[in-house]
């Protein structure tokens, strides 16, 4: 009996013909056409592109094999440097370090940091870093992934470096601030990291830059993940 009619009956018959209905793996949910051993977890992509959260092949785990992606933005500081009686110093408590990016939660990312004095300021030259991060919380590889936005910035502010990357990332910033981040893979249980290094005039400009960003593309889905600001 196979009363969904998705070719996988109710209960398994050892004795029937060969490649008879009865005779194939038993139907997980014969109620149900979306769950039969026969189907493929691939064909179900779900509101985010990357699964259902359903066990569509009837082994047990719903969207086993699948990379399922999420995104998310903060805004770094990694250089504050104020006037001191004419000379520059660190300010060690707004200042952090820079770290790269990579596929494995290591990373690879923009450069040296850049100065931009302000006259009005007390500070003399302030770096920020748009972190982006991808995280692969599926249970298999994402490849080809392709990350779209742009970041807007606020006056006098500028990106110390538009083109980086390496053989398994790169971004291109245009003068508009729209980027594209490419990712050659994205393992299982990992995460890939890009830092986008922006100098400001001023540490209170760093409020006003804003960042849209959403995974566009991955091989084999069509990923519909909006990144989310921290």
């Amino acid at each position: 009996m196979d009363a969904d009619g998705d070719g996988s009956p109710q209960t398994q018959c050892t004795s029937a013909s060969p490649g008879s209905v009865s005779g194939r793996a038993a139907d997980c949910d014969d109620n149900d056409p979306a769950r039969s051993p026969l189907l493929d977890e691939r064909n179900f992509f779900g509101d985010d592109g990357f699964g259902d959260f359903i066990d569509n092949d009837c082994d047990g785990i719903a969207d086993d094999g699948l990379p399922r992606l999420v995104g998310s933005a903060e805004i770094v500081i990694t250089e504050n440097r104020k006037r001191n009686r004419g000379h520059e110093h660190d300010d060690d408590d707004d200042s952090s370090s820079s770290s790269s990016s990579s596929s494995s939660s290591s990373s690879s990312s923009s450069s040296s940091s850049s100065s931009s004095s302000s006259s009005d300021s007390k500070f003399d030259a302030t770096s920020v870093s748009v972190r982006l991060t991808v995280e692969n919380i599926g249970s298999g590889p994402a490849t080809g992934v392709v990350v779209k936005g742009t970041i807007a910035l606020p006056a006098g502010a500028r990106f110390v470096d538009r083109v980086f990357g390496d053989s398994t990332f790169s971004v291109r910033i245009d003068t508009d601030g729209d980027f594209l981040w490419t990712q050659e893979t994205i393992p299982a249980g990992t995460k890939a990291v890009i830092n986008i290094e922006i100098a400001l005039r001023s540490i209170r400009d760093a409020r006003d830059i804003r960042v849209v960003a959403a995974i566009t593309e991955t091989d084999g889905f069509t990923p519909h993940v909006v990144f989310t600001s921290i």
